[in-house]
Order: structure tokens, then C-alpha cells, then sequence
């Protein structure tokens, strides 16, 4: 399980490397962020709606699927995408970044795929500078194990950053044996 969570930042790194080699003009890391994050979103959907036409069309290349994806997830979530907003990355870059996210398991809840690409793509100087300071992923266990929260519990983190302690406590219910349904209420 370790092991999977450090190929996945692993991926997430050699994405970063890519894109910033790419995408001339744009190789500050929070624009390449925000293309990440998209094709996250999009990624996930696509596993988890598997049984969707752009997924069975063979002659739809991975382009064409991520903007499908893109286009359905800003009709479900309107607030958090600009309705103007698309993607940008060229279908090399999709199609370089699906590859890397093929190890993503939207099932699996052993890391946290926005959280780790947050990690990796905020500099180390950036995060000093503006004060971001991420709490070690072993510590917001600790901590929830001993807060221990329970079913019908509110769970706020009010400096959630990437929601490490959210997405942890998310896991705690989930091997409590509460449905995943349940958790995101």
C-alpha cells in the first residue's frame, strides 16, 4: 500500500516535469496545477462512470474523452469550475497524463490524489512564503485515530489546505466499516 502511494507521487513528479518541459509560457507551477487538477477530475470520472458512450467509443481519442469528461463535470459542479473554463493541455500532454493517472484507484482511499498533487507541485518556496505549511501525512492519522470521529459527527478543518485531515477522516469512517455514501454526507 506504501508502495502504491509513492508510485503515485512519483507519477504526479514526472507529470509536473513534463508539463513544465512542454508548456512553455506556463510553467509556473500553479497554472500547471490547475490543468492537473482538471484532468484529476476528469480522470475520475471516467473510472468511475465507465459504463458512459465516451468510454466505449474506440475512435474517441484520449483528447476528445478528457473533454467530453471536462465539458459533463462543469454541468455537475458549476461552482467549481468557470463556466468559460477548459482545458488547456495539448493531447500529447492528455494523453502523457491519462497514462500517469492510469495507476489512480478511485477506490483506494490510502492517499489523496489532489492533496499529493498539491504537495508536489507547490514549491517548497512558495509554500514558505505564503505560510502553507503541510502537516506530515502519518501525524493527521495519529491525530484522527486519537479525536477518533464518529457516524453522524461534523468533522471541520477550518485551515483545510488540501483537506489532508478531512480526507483522513474520511478513511477512518470508511474502516469503521461506514458506507463511502454515507461519509460524504
Amino acid at each position: 500500500q506504501l508502495s502504491l502511494v509513492l508510485d503515485y507521487k512519483d507519477a504526479l513528479k514526472q507529470i509536473r516535469n513534463y508539463l513544465a518541459g512542454q508548456l512553455i509560457g506556463a510553467t509556473r507551477d500553479e497554472t500547471l496545477l490547475e490543468e492537473v487538477f482538471k484532468c484529476l477530475f476528469c480522470k475520475i470520472y471516467l473510472k468511475r462512470n465507465k459504463n458512459i458512450i465516451i468510454n466505449y467509443d474506440v475512435s474517441l481519442s484520449v483528447d476528445q474523452k478528457y473533454h467530453h469528461a471536462f465539458h459533463e463535470i462543469k454541468s455537475l459542479l458549476p461552482n467549481l469550475f468557470n463556466g468559460e473554463d477548459k482545458l488547456q493541455l495539448d493531447q500529447s500532454s492528455l494523453e502523457f497524463v491519462d497514462q500517469k493517472l492510469e495507476i489512480l484507484d478511485i477506490n483506494q482511499w490510502s492517499y489523496d490524489p489532489f492533496g499529493d498533487a498539491y504537495e508536489v507541485f507547490t514549491s517548497s518556496i512558495v509554500k514558505g512564503k505564503e505560510g502553507q505549511f503541510f502537516t506530515p501525512q502519518n501525524a493527521i492519522d495519529l491525530l484522527v485515530e486519537l479525536i477518533n470521529p464518529q457516524p453522524g459527527e461534523t468533522v471541520i478543518d477550518h485551515a483545510c489546505g488540501a483537506g489532508g485531515f478531512l480526507h483522513s477522516a474520511a478513511r477512518h469512517l470508511i474502516n469503521l466499516g461506514i458506507n463511502s455514501e454515507e461519509v460524504n454526507q
